[in-house]
């Protein structure tokens, strides 16, 4: 299946949405729903896609209910290898379930988290401005 821009991948209950950002060398991937073993594929195929075209990777947790551990492993993989890249990978709004569940794998010590989609823009800019 190849990517289509706005089109949604639906499985089961989740929702992946990739899309580049029109505010730089962003991907937003938002998730929607339960994220699990049902979507991890889905999942790493829209974050692959995002680091490969040379973007920074913003993944919107705002209506994700639940993310498993395999999940998790996928972000992990996408900042390892956007890291490799020059990249970097950032949360937006996780729930609290969410948020727990980032805590107790030490997860939210790994990635930035922020509230909104601007403020992640906004940080990701700042550090494309920062001279070397």
């Amino acid at each position: 299946m190849e990517w289509s821009g706005t089109a949604p991948s639906v499985e089961r209950d989740a929702v992946i949405r990739s899309t580049p950002s029109g505010r730089g060398a962003v991907t937003v991937v938002e998730l929607r729903g339960e994220i699990d073993l049902g979507v991890r594929e889905s999942l790493r195929r829209s974050l692959v896609r995002g680091v490969e075209r040379g973007t920074d990777i913003v993944i919107d947790l705002t209506d994700a209910k639940l993310i498993d551990c395999a999940s998790l492993g996928v972000f992990v993989e996408a900042r390892l290898l956007a890291d490799h890249r020059g990249h970097l990978v950032c949360l937006v709004a996780p729930s609290p379930a969410v948020r727990r569940t980032l805590a107790v794998t030490g997860l939210d010590t790994v990635f930035s988290l922020f509230a909104d989609r601007d403020q992640a823009h906004n940080r990701l800019t700042r550090s494309r401005s920062v001279p070397a």
